[in-house]
């Protein structure tokens, strides 16, 4: 016989391998959205205080385990009982940032990441002393693809000048020939770096003749020093 739905609405994160869910996470709760006139979403967030349990339906307050006698299903690994954030993605680490009063993709503090107090956001810690400061920097829109930065869940370039795009819109926007910050005009890297970049890409249009023609160029420009640094 064939399995039948529940009486309640179940949402999927996997719904070939029926891994509850929504799109962004893994868990086994919907939310009561005081926000929304108090509709039931899976994904939602902030100021949230109601559940369901998508396991066996019944709504109780936000927690990590649901309290229901008989079903004690643990709703997520992760549970941020500030933000009310819900995962059990094995594979996605996740950390609350006090500053930032979010919760973050990381394996946490000290770890892969750290707080910069006048950038206010967390940063990579490969950045942490190495990095130019722009006050509240994340609190504006990828110059590319217009998403929010400071609440994206997608992983951040941090650029030479100190300004941000999402890492996958960096990789577009310079592979497409830009070698400017959209935001400041700095260049992004050493000129000869971006002119080889950009030798590249041609060179997969153009085939190898243009490239050999290419590199001498550049030979020639080396030597009578035509390239200078434009960081300023």
């Amino acid at each position: 016989m064939a399995e039948q739905p529940p009486p309640w609405t179940v949402t999927y994160h996997e719904e070939g391998e029926r891994v509850l869910g929504c799109k962004h996470y893994r868990r086994g709760s919907r939310i009561r959205a005081p926000c929304c006139d108090g509709a039931l979403f899976t994904c939602h967030s902030f100021a949230v205080r109601q559940m369901q349990c998508m396991h066996c339906g019944l709504e109780q307050p936000a927690q990590k385990c649901c309290s229901a006698e008989g079903c004690k299903k643990q709703l997520g690994l992760y549970y941020c009982n500030i933000c009310h954030l819900w995962s059990d993605d094995p594979k996605k680490s996740i950390f609350h940032c006090v500053d930032c009063g979010i919760c973050r993709i990381g394996k946490g503090l000290g770890v892969d990441f750290f707080h910069c107090s006048k950038c206010k956001a967390c940063l990579a810690i490969s950045l942490q002393n190495n990095h130019q400061c722009i006050e509240d920097v994340l609190n504006t829109n990828c110059p590319v693809c217009w998403e929010h930065l400071f609440t994206s869940r997608d992983p951040l370039s941090v650029l030479t000048c100190g300004h941000s795009m999402h890492k996958a819109c960096f990789e577009t926007y310079t592979r497409n020939g830009f070698y400017r910050c959209p935001t400041c005009q700095r260049m992004l890297f050493d000129p000869r770096e971006a002119l080889i970049r950009e030798v590249k890409v041609k060179a997969l249009r153009w085939g190898k003749r243009l490239l050999q023609d290419l590199i001498a160029l550049i030979c020639l420009a080396y030597l009578v020093d035509r390239f200078v640094y434009d960081y300023i």
